[in-house]
């Protein structure tokens, strides 16, 4: 699977054709984008395929709602997030956590592939979620 779907060629090509609402690659020039997609290449041929098709179909399998834990959780929710239902989100974790919060960000999307530092990150934890943060 490796060295048949993941060349490099198919990936561009792949996320030049499907990629155009793919908001991780909107807003940025030519150059950018062609440095981000080497990028996306790089990762996808890095990474196990087979650990990350297991990974993804249990992040969209699992089913943990017949626990339920005394700690409070915050989830930071995006409009339109192509990955997550927030509706279904939110009502998994109210059943899940006893005292749960969804703080909405106003990102345009989904985090982006690769954050590696504290001031990268910064603008994606809303100020509500840091006032929070910083009482604990």
């Amino acid at each position: 699977m490796h060295h048949v779907a993941l060349r490099p060629l198919f990936i561009k090509a792949t996320y030049n054709i499907a990629g155009r609402n793919n908001p991780k690659l909107k807003g940025f020039s030519a150059e950018e984008r062609e440095k981000l997609l080497d990028f996306e290449v790089g990762l996808w041929r890095m990474n196990d395929t087979r650990t990350h098709a297991f990974t993804t179909l249990i992040m969209f399998n699992l089913d943990l709602c017949d626990i339920q834990v005394d700690i409070p959780a915050y989830h930071v929710a995006v409009e339109g997030d192509r990955y997550f239902d927030n509706y279904k989100v939110e009502q998994h974790m109210r059943i899940i956590y006893k005292d749960f919060e969804l703080i909405q960000s106003n990102m345009g999307g989904h985090a982006p592939t690769i954050v590696a530092t504290s001031e990268e990150a910064a603008p994606f934890v809303p100020p509500k979620l840091r006032r929070i943060l910083a009482k604990k």
